[in-house]
């Protein structure tokens, strides 16, 4: 006759308890296993993808290339939130719908918006050094292989360090630009039978007039030259 062993109830959780503990080391190790693997994916991601993207642009894992990184996924998160939040100001948007300008016509056309984003970019100068203090110290945070920290601070110097250090002084330069236009368009307003404006080219009748409308001219293309100076250097990064 088969006889069934019957375990008292603490007998049977200390067994489970033992299990448990076997099986933890198990899978310590499938992780210690994974992490190279990962590791070495995120590298190759990091070097062969995003640092050869051109400008601002950078790839964006699905979410099957992104399990490959394990946990690294999080340390990409870092700069593509910085990105994100920079392209999401505001004043990024309002800049792009203002365009160029290249008559006094459409200065004027323009106005409540060059005021608009003149008046916003000290705020936006504050709000765009809070993110890189915040990106600063989440990075800090990171715990990165000897292998590993080289080729990640290659992207982050891109495209949190350097790119926003480009924006400010870019942001400075186009405000310049901006106020010299409004400091024009109040000049227009002062002599609009003196200054006017002829098939898209504006007309000066005044010798005296035309001296002040070519200083504040000379001002705007200075600081148009270092706008597109650092904007070429933003686009080769």
């Amino acid at each position: 006759m088969a006889h069934t062993a019957l375990l008292h109830p603490s007998r049977r959780r200390a067994l489970l308890g033992f299990g448990a503990l076997c099986a933890a080391p198990t899978l310590l190790l499938t992780g210690c296993f994974s992490e190279p693997k990962e590791r070495k994916a995120f590298i190759e991601f990091l070097d062969k993808e995003v640092l050869s993207a051109r400008g601002m642009s950078y790839p964006v894992p699905n979410e099957g290339k992104r399990q490959t990184f394990g946990d690294y996924a999080k340390h990409y998160d870092v700069v593509v939130q910085f990105i994100e939040k920079m392209e999401a100001l505001p004043l990024a948007k309002q800049i792009q719908d203002v365009g160029m300008t290249t008559s006094l016509a459409q200065l004027k056309a323009r106005r409540e918006q060059i005021t608009a984003i003149s008046n916003g970019i000290p705020q936006a100068l504050q709000d765009i050094r809070a993110l890189v203090a915040t990106a600063d110290k989440a990075k800090a945070e990171l715990k990165q292989p000897e292998d590993l920290k080289p080729v990640y601070d290659k992207v982050y110097a891109k495209y949190v360090t350097r790119h926003s250090e480009l924006m400010l002084g870019i942001l400075p330069a186009l405000q310049n630009i901006f106020t010299a236009s409004l400091e024009l368009l109040a000049l227009a307003d002062q002599h609009p039978k003196e200054i006017t404006t002829v098939g898209g080219m504006t007309q000066v009748s005044s010798q005296r007039l035309l001296n002040q409308v070519n200083a504040i001219s000379a001002k705007m293309v200075k600081e148009v030259e270092a706008l597109n100076k650092l904007e070429s250097e933003l686009r080769k990064l």
